[in-house]
C-alpha cells in the first residue's frame, strides 16, 4: 500500500516500470497539474511513463456542462502513458481506451444503482495479464420507489414486501400534497431497518 501526498514519479524495479502519481486537486487547474507532470517527466529524462495513478475526472466522465478547469484531458494523458491510467473520484466504474476508473467501492447516494467494487489488475514484465472488476456484494442498497398519489396504506404494503439488507436507503418519490408527507415521521419509525427519505 502506497500513500502518495505529492505529484511524483516512481520507478518500480520488479516490473521495470515508471509510475506517475497525481493526487486530487493538486493544483487549481488541470493545466497547472499537467505542466508540473511534464516538467517532472522531463527532469527524470522521460518522455512517457508506463502507468499513471491519479485522482480527479477526465472529460469523458462528465457532461460538458459539468466540466471545469480541473477536468483532465484524456487524450493528453493517453499520450504520456504507455499502458494503463487508473483514476479515482468519479463514483461510476468506466473504461475509455487505456483509462480505467474503478468507481466507488460502496454506494454513497441515490442514483448509483450500478455494481460497485474494485479493480484487480495483474501486470508482469511481459504485459497486462488480467483486468477484473471485483463486485462488492455488500455495497449499500439505495432504492427509489415511485409512490406518487399512493395511499399511506399502499406505501406501507410496498415497504412490507421489500426484502432488502438492513440499513438500505429507500427514497419515496411522492407529491408534496400526498398523505404520506403528513405522517412520514410515524411511518419511518415503523421501519427502523431502513433509512427512509422523501423525494417531494
Amino acid at each position: 500500500l502506497v500513500y502518495v501526498k505529492t505529484l511524483s514519479v516512481e520507478y518500480i524495479e520488479t516490473i521495470d516500470s515508471w509510475v506517475l502519481y497525481i493526487p486530487d486537486e493538486w493544483r487549481t487547474t488541470s493545466e497547472e497539474t499537467l505542466n508540473e507532470a511534464r516538467e517532472l517527466l522531463k527532469a527524470k529524462g522521460l518522455s512517457k511513463v508506463d502507468f499513471c495513478v491519479m485522482h480527479g475526472c477526465f472529460e469523458y466522465q462528465l457532461p460538458k456542462a459539468a466540466r471545469s478547469v480541473s477536468t483532465h484531458s484524456e487524450e493528453t494523458y493517453l499520450d504520456m502513458v504507455k499502458h494503463l491510467i487508473f483514476i479515482g473520484h468519479h463514483h461510476t466504474h468506466t473504461r475509455y481506451e487505456r483509462i480505467v476508473a474503478q468507481g466507488s467501492f460502496d454506494r454513497l447516494r441515490h442514483g448509483e444503482e450500478e455494481a460497485k467494487g474494485s479493480l484487480l489488475a495483474t501486470y508482469t514484465p511481459s504485459g497486462l495479464k488480467t483486468m477484473e472488476f471485483v463486485v462488492n456484494p455488500k455495497a449499500k442498497v439505495y432504492k427509489t420507489l415511485e409512490m406518487r398519489e399512493a395511499s399511506v396504506e399502499d406505501i406501507m404494503r410496498k415497504l412490507d414486501s421489500l426484502d432488502l439488507p438492513y440499513d438500505s436507503a429507500i427514497r419515496l418519490s411522492v407529491n408534496s400534497t400526498d398523505p404520506i408527507c403528513t405522517v412520514f415521521r410515524e411511518v419511518s419509525m415503523r421501519y427502523p431497518q431502513y433509512e427512509l427519505t422523501l423525494d417531494r
